[in-house]
């Protein structure tokens, strides 16, 4: 267990370089920081590059949405969060049981029909 009254030569010092001596440098940028960056500068065309690359992005959904749905809904998730499935449930536990037992029947139906 470590002292908890060290000496004072052993306390911790303020900007001593030892305890935090490693690390991304201060005032360099992250990834995400540069990538803020470059979508916010201007074009030639004076459109911003997160416009364009917004504008091409639904564009290629529009062609192929199989292919670009999900790239876009997570993309759509990450930045608004992802909507929560809403179950709602009754107080009355027959309800329950018929709901399982619907469920159920679905899934022998449904299982049967994806293995032929």
């Amino acid at each position: 267990m470590a002292n908890p009254n060290p000496a004072p030569e052993h306390r911790f010092k303020k900007g001593n370089q030892a305890a935090k001596g490693h690390g991304r440098p201060l005032g360099s940028l992250g990834f995400s920081n540069r990538l803020k960056k470059i979508l916010l500068n201007e074009t030639a065309s004076g459109k911003k590059v997160i416009d364009l690359l917004t504008e091409k992005l639904i564009a290629e959904t529009l062609k192929n949405p199989a292919k670009m749905w999900p790239f876009l809904r997570d993309m759509i998730e990450r930045d608004e969060g992802k909507v929560s499935d809403k179950i709602e449930v009754s107080s009355n536990p027959q309800n329950l049981v018929d709901m399982l037992k619907a469920l159920d029947a679905e899934g022998e139906s449904g299982g049967a029909s994806n293995r032929n």
